[in-house]
């Protein structure tokens, strides 16, 4: 499963540092599972896991490019299977 870093951080995917280390620091006090109740410190917990991930990924400039090149590809191939296989669809299934 590829996960959405920008999503997860919530911020555009032309934002500059900047914004991302605001956005990161926004979300890490929203989240942090001391902020929690007891039942919800899991999910807190698992939350800030994702953002320590999309924050390691998207803050380097190198696995940033990197992450981007291979969500391009990613996003090429599936609109390639969907547009084909509706493709097909629509030419076997015209009456």
């Amino acid at each position: 499963m590829f996960l959405d870093y920008y999503k997860i951080l919530e911020v555009h995917h032309d934002a500059s540092f900047g914004v991302i280390e605001k956005a990161y620091k926004v979300l890490c006090l929203k989240y942090h599972p001391d902020k929690h109740p007891k039942e919800r410190q899991r999910w807190a917990h698992e939350k800030m896991q994702a953002l320590n991930e999309a924050y390691r990924v998207i803050s380097n400039p190198t696995n940033r490019k990197y992450y981007d090149e291979q969500k391009s590809k990613l996003m090429w191939n599936v609109f390639l299977e969907e547009g084909l296989i509706g493709i097909i669809k629509v030419l076997l299934l015209k009456p």
